[in-house]
């Protein structure tokens, strides 16, 4: 009894000590550790507030100004980093510091986006919406506001009008509406006439937004379906993009500097021929000339002339693009104060670009000034006021030094016999091939441009759901352009009395003032929100401009017209005026934010349309449903936003007609009275009565998602617009004595898909890569003509194909030797294309062309790829666009033309000796058939955008220094294009050869620094 006491109490004491062992070991596995760390956002900046835990438990903490924080917790747990606007992380605890970096999470449900007159959390907007903050648009390193968007949103095109430096940017979003601006021929190269956005920048309406300096900018948010944009009325009918500039924020105060230095070189240029290549050339050309005679061999000392076979015979090459294109040095400069104070938040900014190109004399340069301040004065009343300025000064070498860069062949020289510039280097080309030198260094043409605009607001909020907002806005712009052409130019020839002088002036002044209410309650699980307002617009345009010839020196410029004869044919003065008063209303309600429902309404009235028809009133309607705030979803943790949106909307437009187009107006001419001229007035066009709004019908299906805590986010879009009277040219009988005017007439379908998507494909520790894609296809297609009529083939206009439509012939190969008999029957021979005869007739008519595709593309895409690890970060972005024709003007020029004496692009062309080659024979007589099968040309491409890499400071670092910010920065720009074109940039191949200009790789280097 006694042992079995005692084995009890020793098997006690085990246990005891068992435990007591396992609780020691515990312990000493579990000890607490204090964890530090920093957390910032993508960029480096700290992130003040952000609540950090730790998993499980109510042992949190929030980081300070400077984003460090502390926590205690055990080893091996894990602490949660979450922030508004931002995704959550988990981190796991392995040591006693850690640095976090948050990604932005581009579809947070709290984000506030900028609507019309108004703003909105993204949770509660039904219409269809992306933006793009400031730190995207920086990372681009470009200086125009609008290119830094391109590739980046679904739904809008942008392209580039040009690569000259300053050159603006066309914008278009969900297709084209305007018929008329897209004609047959060579017409389809201009693609300005597009029907472009309204730009709203802190409320205030531009005309663009190539003034404001990306560094300026908060956040660029674009309206795109009729419901959003409805409130804007007919300025919205082709979307909205809204700027929302920086402002002082009431967390700190800060002084902001970013900079940056490029060096740019041309690039893509074309494989023209050399030297070599270029006799082979005028050899083959001689040959083709003379086909029916095979034992025909050119003299090619006669053919080249003395000089041009002498340097072939010295191997004397002269590269001229080598001898023209420069490295451009490039740099940009931006300021800014951000301040806060007893209610006041204000900022002050200045920057400074300079961009020059890479031909000498071609330069941008810009001067931007902004300031913002708002006051709340007392808690019922606030003030502000927005200024900004932008003064641009554009200079130019002339429109012929880059295209005749690229003429000019290889056997020319530059200089003469006594170093003088040769005006002509080849005397067998003509007047057409001038020396690119003298036009860069004999004709100017520069154009200052002061842009200044503001709005001045005050705010009433007598009680806290109630508040009503008055903002004037003028808007000034001052431009001045001049442009001489000297003797030595190929417009002047050589000869005095051609020398010419231009100068142009015009300001256009525009004020709008909006008066808005809004109202906001909540009674339970309603929300309801009204805004009511009106808006009254008026636009004024002035212009002047004169020209003299004949100056006896290059030494005026056009300082002096009246050194020159004035030239009557180009001497006008001009003056417009028009009006918009609207009046409008939206509705917003939502059902425990989980339903909701927008109703949008605005009256417009346009001074520009006919007596009687001026009115019109637009409404629409959008709803939206949360599908993951229901039950049977709510707890399924993989999905974290599901958003279904449906909306409908009838908008207006009258951009197709200018302001006095609905009137009879008066022109004036010159007639022989006896053998005396003189001066009469005529009646100038018809006047349409009935000429009202183009209306665009538009429903939107969307859907936002978010799935993994955010990691997988995005939208889709399906859209189906369709713009009815429109307003363009209808033909009428010579009986009317006017052989068409302006009416409602035409029908446009748009119908697209528009899908983004953000995925954080990596996020462990101090690494993470991002993507962000966006896919857009829009289907164009013309419903309706004039007078019902089906087709319109001198304007190259079809019911039921695209506007800016490829309508062209089609070939099947080259004619072979073995052809020739065949090829006769079509006055053709070997070398000459087979164009394809449709209806057999032996000759090319319209009845033998087909539709190839659009100016337009089928689709467009960007994506980039963002890798960070600690305060590296590198990203990439690509952008194409598929499917798209041009009327390639560089083609017909440089593609073996009708002048012999012209360089060429080095091509495979066809000869008895090669019949494999894939372009025409030279020399061979070509029919106009052959030329629009050759200068159409699809210029579909895909270029990598851009390639930065950044290193930010560790704040422990910098803190000591003052600086809370300190980010170096490398960046290659258009490093890659991909494309079977052969021209300079397939962007811009429908530009006129004279307009276009070479793309730019540029070299950048750059600084971001805060204190």
């Amino acid at each position: 009894m006694v042992q079995q006491t005692v084995n009890k109490m020793r098997m006690n004491a085990r246990l005891i000590f068992s435990a007591l062992f396992m609780v020691i070991a515990t312990l000493s596995f579990a000890q607490s550790t204090t964890v530090k760390g920093v957390v910032t956002d993508k960029q480096g900046e700290p992130l003040i507030g952000v609540n950090v835990v730790e998993k499980g438990t109510t042992n949190g903490n929030i980081t300070d100004l400077d984003g460090n924080f502390t926590l205690t917790v055990e080893k091996g747990r894990t602490l949660v980093f979450s922030y508004v606007g931002f995704i959550s992380q988990e981190v796991k605890v392995t040591g006693n510091s850690m640095n976090i970096t948050l990604l932005d999470d581009a579809q947070s449900l709290e984000e506030v986006v900028v609507v019309g007159y108004g703003t909105v959390k993204r949770k509660d907007f039904t219409g269809s919406l992306t933006s793009v903050d400031t730190k995207k648009l920086l990372e681009t390193n470009n200086n125009n506001a609008a290119a830094a968007m391109q590739g980046q949103i679904a739904g809008v095109d942008i392209q580039r009008s040009n690569n000259k430096p300053g050159a603006g940017i066309n914008i278009m979003i969900r297709g084209q509406n305007n018929i008329s601006a897209m004609k047959g021929g060579d017409e389809l190269t201009n693609m300005n006439d597009i029907n472009q956005p309204l730009y709203v920048v802190d409320g205030m309406f531009v005309d663009n937004i190539n003034d404001i300096a990306p560094d300026d900018i908060e956040r660029i948010d674009v309206l795109k379906d009729a419901s959003s944009t409805a409130i804007y009325g007919s300025r919205g009918a082709n979307g909205v993009v809204i700027v929302s500039t920086k402002r002082g924020t009431a967390e700190r105060s800060h002084v902001e500097y970013n900079g940056s230095v490029s060096f740019g070189q041309a690039t893509n240029l074309p494989d023209m021929m050399d030297g070599d290549q270029y006799v082979q050339y005028v050899y083959d050309r001689m040959k083709g000339q003379n086909w029916t005679n095979p034992d025909y061999e050119p003299d090619m000392e006669a053919t080249l002339g003395a000089n041009k076979y002498k340097n072939w015979q010295n191997r004397k090459y002269m590269d001229w693009a080598d001898d023209v294109f420069r490295t451009a040095i490039s740099t940009t400069h931006n300021v800014r104060i951000y301040g806060n104070g007893k209610g006041l938040n204000y900022t002050f900014g200045a920057g400074y670009t300079n961009e020059n190109g890479t031909i000498e004399n071609d330069n941008f340069t810009r001067y931007n000034f902004s300031t913002a301040v708002d006051k709340q004065i007392n808690p019922y009343l606030k003030a502000g006021t927005n200024i900004y300025a932008a003064y641009s000064i554009k200079s130019n070498s002339g429109v012929e030094a880059f295209r005749q860069t690229f003429r000019l062949n290889p056997l020319t020289d530059k200089y003469d016999e006594n170093g003088d510039l040769l005006l002509y280097p080849d005397k067998d080309a003509g007047s057409v091939a001038t020396n690119p030198w003298c036009d860069i260094e004999n004709q100017k043409t520069e154009i200052k441009n002061l842009h200044v605009f503001g709005n001045l607001y005050l705010e009433i909020k007598p009680v806290k759901w109630l508040k009503f907002t008055t903002t004037f806005t003028p808007d000034a712009t001052f431009n001045r352009e001049g442009e001489y052409r000297g003797l030595d130019t190929k417009s002047s020839g050589g000869n005095t009395t051609k020398t010419r002088a231009y100068y142009k002036t015009y300001n256009q002044i525009k004020y709008t003032w909006d008066n808005l209410l809004y109202a906001e309650q909540r009674f339970g699980d309603h929300n309801l929100n009204l805004t009511l307002g009106t808006s009254w617009y008026k636009y004024q345009y002035e212009f002047g401009g004169i020209r003299a010839d004949g100056f006896i020196t290059d030494h005026y410029k056009w300082y002096n017209i009246g050194a020159g004869t004035l030239n009557a044919g180009e001497t006008s003065t001009s003056f417009t005026q028009e009006q918009l008063m609207s009046y409008l209303a939206r509705f917003n309600y939502d059902f425990k934010g989980r339903y909701l429902l927008t109703f949008t309404g605005r009256y417009d009235g346009s001074s520009k349309l006919a007596d009687g028809h001026r009115w019109a009133f637009f409404p629409s309607a959008a709803v939206g449903w949360r599908i993951s705030d229901e039950a049977f979803l709510r707890n399924v943790e993989a999905i974290s936003n599901l958003k279904l949106r449906v909306s409908y909307g009838v908008s207006g437009n009258d951009h197709s007609v200018s302001a006095y187009q609905s009137k009879q107006t008066i022109g004036n001419t010159w007639y022989l009275f006896g053998t005396t001229g003189m001066q009469t007035a005529y009646l100038n066009g018809l006047e349409n009565k009935n000429l009202s709004w183009e209306k665009t019908k538009e429903w939107n299906i969307g859907l936002d998602y978010a799935f993994f805590n955010g990691r997988i986010n995005g939208t889709i879009d399906f859209y189906d617009r369709r713009t009815s009277d429109i307003i363009m040219s209808r033909n009428l009988s010579m009986i009317n004595g006017y052989e068409s005017m302006k009416d409602n007439v035409g029908k446009v379908l748009n119908r697209g898909l528009e899908i983004s998507l953000n995925t954080i494909n990596v996020q462990a520790g101090d690494f993470s890569w991002s993507t962000n894609i966006n896919f857009t296809t829009n289907h164009n297609e013309i419903l309706e003509l004039s007078n019902g009529a089906l087709r319109d083939e001198a304007n190259g206009w079809f019911v039921g194909q695209p506007i800016g439509v490829v309508w062209t012939y089609d070939a099947d190969g080259i004619w072979q030797e073995d052809e020739a008999a065949e090829a006769a029957k079509y006055n053709m021979a070997p070398g000459n294309y087979k164009i394809k005869d449709l209806d057999g007739d032996y000759a090319f008519t319209n009845a033998d062309k087909v539709f190839k595709g659009s100016l337009f593309p089928k689709w467009t895409g960007g994506m980039t790829n963002t890798f960070r690890y600690k305060g590296v970060d590198l990203s990439v972005f690509l952008y194409t666009r598929q499917g798209q024709w041009s009327y390639a003007q560089a083609y017909r020029n440089f593609t073996m033309g009708d002048n012999i004496a012209f360089n060429c692009y080095d091509l495979n062309y066809w000869t008895p000796e090669n019949p494999t080659g894939t372009w025409w024979r030279p020399g061979i007589t070509k029919t106009a058939a052959e030329g629009d099968y050759v200068n159409y040309v699809e210029t579909s491409f895909t270029k990598i955008g851009y390639i930065n890499l950044g290193y930010t400071f560790p704040t422990e670092m910098i803190k000591k220094a003052g600086l809370s910010k300190l980010r170096v920065y490398a960046s290659v720009q258009n490093p890659f294009v991909w494309t079977d074109y052969l021209g300079w940039d397939p962007e811009t191949a429908s530009e006129n050869t004279y307009t276009q200009y070479a793309m730019t790789r540029s070299f950048v280097v750059g600084l971001n620094v805060t204190f």
